[in-house]
């Protein structure tokens, strides 16, 4: 799959100087004018032959330009430069590389639109929180945050996406009370200053999922209080997390029709590798397209450190996400 990147500007106006130094760079529009309270946040740090990416919880360093649009981020002893993000109000985000001892000029886009209108039954809905999130997630690509308000009409016109890039719409777990959401759709940004129209997003009802994990070696169940299943979604940063009853039970009242995945959350645990959708690539979880007619989804869990993928190898697991999500039979 092609990723279309930002074109970002990279003006180096300064000789490289012995580490221990500062990154001292400069913000501008594209019209050359400073763009003052830009943050520039790290993302990740590299060094001659490695690169560390920070976790997305974990608090990063953050330094803000000044009213001359300068900022200046500090250095930590062993790395040559930093991955960061430069987001600022009316301007698209962007990734960028700074090498230490060399001071950057950083220019902003103003980015793309995207315009379109969330309808049930035909009709416009007023007050959904549409999302957007790039379709790239690794490291030095993903941006999120993007969001858009439905007005009366349903119609809705998200501001300041980098241009020329496909993007996840879709709505929140969490986003509605009455059991709808817009499924995940892609779409490609038009370039820097044009909008793209999306036509309708129709929300759709959701379904419940009900199951129960099950202990491999019949531990009292008690031990279930100390856990959570977490549910995640496949081609959208969305997760819900629900805690287990007594008995092992759990339910999630609103899972929308498409590839999730199922992580268990108990203490000297991991996910049996007998679930029928174990996740190879990633066997902490099963994964697999919730079609909303599995009831109950039987989750078998036993002791041990999570699994890794080689421990698969061979085993009878789903190969593809596309398969329906199951657990045991």
């Amino acid at each position: 799959m092609k990723i279309c990147l930002l074109l970002l500007m990279v003006v180096l106006v300064s000789p490289l100087v012995e580490a221990g130094v500062s990154v001292s760079g400069l913000i501008l529009d594209r019209a050359g004018r400073p763009v003052s309270g830009a943050r520039v946040i790290v993302r990740g740090r590299a060094a001659e032959f490695k690169t560390e990416w920070l976790p997305s919880s974990e608090a990063a360093l953050t330094v803000v330009s000044d009213s001359q649009g300068r900022f200046r981020l500090p250095t930590e002893t062993g790395w040559t430069a930093y991955h960061v993000t430069v987001q600022a109000t009316d301007f698209a985000p962007l990734w960028s590389a700074l090498n230490l001892g060399r001071d950057p000029i950083l220019v902003l886009p103003k980015g793309a639109a995207v315009s379109g209108k969330v309808v049930s039954q035909g009709k416009g809905v007023r007050d959904v929180v549409v999302v957007a999130e790039t379709e790239a997630r690794g490291p030095g690509l993903f941006l999120n945050g993007f969001l858009a308000r439905t007005g009366g009409d349903g119609e809705f016109v998200m501001s300041h996406l980098p241009a020329n890039t496909r993007f996840v719409l879709s709505t929140s777990l969490r986003g509605r009370d009455d059991g709808s959401m817009v499924p995940a759709r892609v779409i490609r940004t038009l370039d820097d200053g044009l909008s793209v129209g999306v036509g309708d997003l129709a929300l759709v009802k959701v379904t419940p999922m009900r199951g129960r994990v099950e202990l491999k070696d019949e531990v009292s169940l008690a031990l279930s209080a100390k856990a959570q299943v977490i549910l995640i979604r496949d081609r959208f940063q969305d997760q819900m997390e629900t805690s287990l009853n007594l008995d092992g039970s759990f339910e999630f009242p609103a899972v929308p029709i498409e590839v999730v995945a199922l992580r268990v959350d108990l203490p000297n645990y991991r996910v049996s590798g007998r679930n029928r959708s174990l996740d190879s690539a990633d066997p902490r979880q099963l994964l697999g397209f919730w079609s909303g007619d599995v009831y109950p989804l039987r989750i078998l869990v036993e002791p041990g450190d999570p699994l890794k993928p080689m421990d698969v190898l061979g085993r009878p697991v789903s190969n593809s996400p596309e398969d329906p999500l199951k657990g045991v039979d």
